[in-house]
This record gives C-alpha cells, structure tokens and sequence, in this order.
C-alpha cells in the first residue's frame, strides 16, 4: 500500500496565497506551463507568476517541465468491470517501470500514487 508525505506547515502558509493556489490546481489538473502562458490564462502579469513558481518550487510544490515527476488528475466515466481493468492496467504499467533504471546511475526512485475514487456527481459533496 502507498502512503503520501503531508504538507508541512511551511508548504501549507506558501499554498495560502490565493495565485499560489491557482497556479498548483493549473498545472495538476492541466500539465506543464510556461509563467506566461499561466499568466494570460490566470488573468495576471508574467512576473508574478514567475515568481509565485520560484517561491512553490522553493518549497518542493512545483518543478521545472522536463523532470520524471508532477501531479495529475483526470475523471473518467466507467462501469465496475471497467474500472477493474483500468486498475489492472495502471498496476501493469506500474509493474513494468518497477526496475527499468536499475543499473543506471541516472536513475532516481520516484514514488508514484494512484487512487480511483467513486464522485457522485448528483449530489453535493458532504460536509466535513
């Protein structure tokens, strides 16, 4: 089973900001940007956002394009027997990276995280 590293306190007060804050839910749900292009679409100057992205990479919340990591997320619609496949699938790909570097100094171990969680899209979320 895999677990996750929490935030930390520091990392919670630099995700306060609300363009910080905008700026991670971008690119995880969205991919790669460059700070212009994350400027135009979030309504703000380029410089901003340059250095919004300087002060989340300093904290380990964002990292240049190019590397092995990053966070993305995406809904699919599907039926039970569907999802057991996807599983099955991601689990395969999982399998098949597992030791591919070994041997390569090069090679960093990357933690990976998958989650399939049912959204009950009719309803409202419950409150916590």
């Amino acid at each position: 089973m895999l677990g996750f590293a929490p935030l930390t306190p520091d990392q919670i007060r630099v995700l306060a900001h609300p363009l910080r804050s905008r700026l991670v839910e971008r690119l995880r749900t969205r991919g790669p940007a460059t700070a212009t292009k994350l400027a135009k679409e979030l309504d703000t100057n380029s410089g901003a956002t340059s250095y919004h992205l300087r002060r989340l990479a300093a904290y380990g919340l964002v990292q240049p394009s190019g590397g092995p990591c990053g966070l993305r997320d995406g809904m699919v619609l599907v039926t039970a027997p569907q999802l057991a496949d996807l599983r099955a699938e991601l689990d395969g790909v999982l399998a098949r990276y597992r030791r591919v570097g070994q041997g390569n100094p090069k090679a960093k171990r990357v933690a990976v995280y998958t989650s399939c969680q049912p959204l009950d899209l009719d309803s409202p979320p419950l409150a916590r």
